[in-house]
């Protein structure tokens, strides 16, 4: 779905190491994300209104087809 190869698109330029599968084959529209404090990134994502979820190490979104490219895009800001 574009949301998420969008996400995982922009991820990848600001060096974010994608943890779920990439082979077209196996991946889905979830995208986990290894991220240096998941907690405290899970905290400023959701005072800005971003529903993610928070793992260890990495952080889960799972952006659908109703996604705006500008929600995506105010996700990546925020990071």
């Amino acid at each position: 779905n574009q949301p998420s190869v969008r996400l995982r698109r922009r991820l990848k330029k600001k060096h974010r190491k994608i943890l779920s599968p990439l082979q077209l084959d196996r991946r889905s529209g979830i995208v986990v994300f290894e991220d240096p404090d998941p907690s405290a990134t899970y905290n400023k994502l959701k005072s800005h209104n971003i529903t993610v979820a928070s793992r260890v190490k990495s952080l889960r979104a799972s952006p659908h087809y109703y996604n705006t490219v500008e929600e995506i895009d105010k996700l990546l800001a925020v990071l």
